[in-house]
C-alpha cells in the first residue's frame, strides 16, 4: 500500500503553523518509506515514518503522557500483554458498537464519511471504521505511532499522523465525524482540547467523546487509586517499574473483583445487564494489569461532571446532545448546527 500513490488523503493535511498545504518530498511512490512533507507557504518540513507524518515539534508538559502511552501501546500491540480481542477487558467490537450507537449511525452510514480519530491509541477503532468505508485520519502523540501505522499499512483509506491535539494539522470544518475516546482527560486542558476538536466538525457533522465522569469516579477504584498514587509522589516511577507495581496490585484486585461479581447481583437495585458492562464484567488477569497501568501512568487524569461536558458542546454550537444506553452511556455525542463558527 502507498497512500501517496493510491489516493489523495494527504491533501487534507495542513501545516499546523500557518495552515498551508503540504507537498511530499523524498518519498518513493512504489512503497511507503521515510521522507517528509513540506509546507508550501512557510517551508517548514515534517518527517514521515512508515507513512505517518510527525507534526509534533514541542510537547512541553505532555512529554510524559506521550512516553507513557507509547510504552502502553507497545506492551499491548507488540508484546501482546492483553488478549488481542480485548481492550482493558472489553471486547474490541463493543467500542465500535458504542460509536455507532452514540452517533446514531448504522454500519452503512459510515461509508464515505471523513472521520478524525483524535487519540487513536493502538489504531483498532480507526481501522474498523476504515474497513466500513470511511476516510479515516488517526492522530496521537505517542512515539509508537509509526509501528501502529505500519501494522495497518494495507488499509488505503486510513492515514496516521503524530500530532498534538492542541496543534492539529487540519483546516476548520474538515470532518463529518470527530471522535475522541478516553483522551481529553489526559490533557492539561480538557475543555480547551475539546474546543480544538469542535472547530474541525462540518455543519451537521458529529462530535463524540468519552471522558472520566465525576459522578462515577468517586467509587471507581482505579480513579481513587490514581489520586492516592499522585499524592504519594509515586508518579515519578519509571514505566517498567510501574508495570511491575501493576502486576502486584492486580493480584488482590483480581481476587476481590471475583468476589464482587459473585455477590453484587444479590444486592437490591442491581441494574439489569450489570454483568455485561463495566464493573460486572469478567476480567482476565492480563486485562487487570493493563487497566492498572492505564489508570496510574498518565500525568493527567481529570474527572468532569456530565453537565460540564454538555456545556462544552453547547458553547461550541452543538445540539442533539446524546448518550446511548449500555457501554455507550459513557460517550456523549452532539451535532453541529449552523456550520463552523471558527471561534476556536
Amino acid at each position: 500500500m502507498n497512500i501517496m500513490r493510491e489516493n489523495d488523503m494527504y491533501k487534507t493535511l495542513r501545516c499546523p503553523v500557518d495552515g498551508g498545504m503540504l507537498d511530499p518530498t523524498q518519498l518513493r511512490y512504489d512503497q511507503v518509506t521515510d521522507g517528509k512533507l513540506v509546507c508550501r507557504d512557510c517551508g517548514k518540513s515534517y518527517p514521515v515514518a512508515s507513512g505517518a507524518p510527525d507534526f509534533v515539534s514541542n510537547l512541553d508538559n505532555q512529554k510524559a503522557t506521550a512516553k507513557s502511552f507509547g510504552y502502553e501501546w507497545k506492551l499491548s500491540v507488540k508484546h501482546g500483554i492483553e488478549d488481542e480481542n480485548l481492550l482493558f477487558g472489553v471486547p474490541r467490537n463493543e467500542a465500535l458498537e458504542a460509536f455507532l450507537n452514540s452517533t446514531q449511525f448504522n454500519e452503512n452510514d459510515v461509508a464515505g464519511k471523513k472521520v478524525l480519530d483524535a487519540g487513536c491509541g493502538n489504531g483498532y477503532m480507526a481501522s474498523q471504521l476504515a474497513k466500513l468505508g470511511a476516510e479515516v485520519y488517526a492522530i496521537d502523540i505517542h512515539d509508537y505511532l509509526p509501528s501502529i501505522a505500519e501494522r495497518y499499512s494495507d488499509i488505503d483509506n486510513l492515514v496516521f499522523s503524530k500530532a498534538d491535539i492542541f496543534d492539529l494539522p487540519f483546516a476548520g470544518g474538515t470532518f463529518d465525524v470527530v471522535y475522541s475516546y478516553g483522551v481529553l482527560h489526559h490533557t492539561p486542558n480538557p475543555a480547551g482540547a475539546f474546543d480544538k476538536l469542535a472547530r474541525l466538525v462540518k455543519k451537521d457533522g458529529k462530535l463524540s467523546i468519552y471522558v472520566y465522569y465525576s459522578e462515577v469516579s468517586r467509587t471507581n477504584p482505579f480513579r481513587v487509586s490514581k489520586k492516592i498514587y499522585d499524592f504519594l509522589g509515586l508518579n515519578h516511577i519509571s514505566n517498567k517499574g510501574l508495570l511491575f507495581l501493576c502486576y502486584f496490585l492486580s493480584l488482590p484486585m483480581y481476587i476481590l473483583h471475583g468476589f464482587y461479581r459473585v455477590l453484587r447481583p444479590f444486592f437490591p437495585g442491581t441494574p439489569e445487564g450489570w454483568a455485561e458492562y463495566g464493573r460486572g464484567r469478567k476480567m482476565l488477569f492480563r486485562s487487570m494489569v493493563m487497566k492498572w497501568f492505564d489508570a496510574l501512568s498518565p500525568r493527567y487524569a481529570s474527572t468532569h461532571k456530565r453537565s460540564e461536558v454538555t456545556g462544552w458542546f453547547e458553547r461550541n454550537g452543538f445540539t442533539d446532545i446524546f448518550s446511548p444506553d449500555g457501554i455507550g452511556n459513557y460517550i456523549i455525542c452532539g451535532t453541529r448546527k449552523g456550520g463552523n463558527n471558527g471561534s476556536c
